[in-house]
């Protein structure tokens, strides 16, 4: 559901007598999508009883993230994903579309996001500050650390540090997600 709330199926069998449609919604059933994360494992999503029908097209007119991005993904043969933890509850719904559209499902790999001291992602759309100019190298070995990947200290170079990154990258050591995010 959108904002959290699964929908409740208001307008699910058609609309009331002189009312106007707001947004279209992808209708689901009791259906279960499972996906293998390559970093979080395997994630299982009960449509219906996780999220309910959800918005295709929203109220203004605009197609929704979801079905925007299934579609520029297939139009661009995107066959892997990487992303933010965040997004990881809403990969179902995508692969759902997916299905539907008889379009390849990629892979996914979400990575965890960065946040503040309240638990807030560190985006621009949040006004987090932009990396220092001053001291690129320390942003991105901190980058690094919060993926699990541990930079030697000796690095005094992003060149340095991006060919000893890509050497020595681990997957594995990347954090998992303890629970799926929430719909919204």
């Amino acid at each position: 559901g959108e904002e959290g709330v699964i929908y409740p199926g208001t307008c699910r069998n058609g609309l009331p007598a002189g009312k106007q449609a707001n947004s279209y919604r992808a209708r689901v059933e009791q259906t279960i999508i499972n996906f293998a994360d390559l970093v979080q494992g395997n994630i299982s999503q009960n449509l219906a009883s996780d999220i309910g029908d959800f918005i295709i097209r929203r109220g203004d007119g605009y197609f929704a993230y979801q079905l925007a991005v299934v579609v520029d993904d297939a139009a661009q043969g995107i066959t892997q994903v990487v992303r933010g933890s965040d997004l990881l509850g809403s990969t179902p719904r995508q692969i759902h579309l997916q299905q539907l559209l008889g379009i390849p499902t990629p892979a996914y790999l979400h990575i965890p996001i960065v946040q503040d001291s309240l638990g807030r992602k560190l985006s621009k759309s949040e006004g987090a500050a932009a990396i220092d100019p001053a001291n690129p190298l320390g942003c991105w070995g901190q980058a690094l650390e919060i993926l699990g990947q541990q930079p030697p200290p000796e690095v005094d170079s992003l060149t340095e540090l991006r060919d000893w990154a890509v050497a020595h990258w681990k997957p594995a050591n990347i954090p998992h997600v303890r629970e799926l995010p929430s719909p919204n």
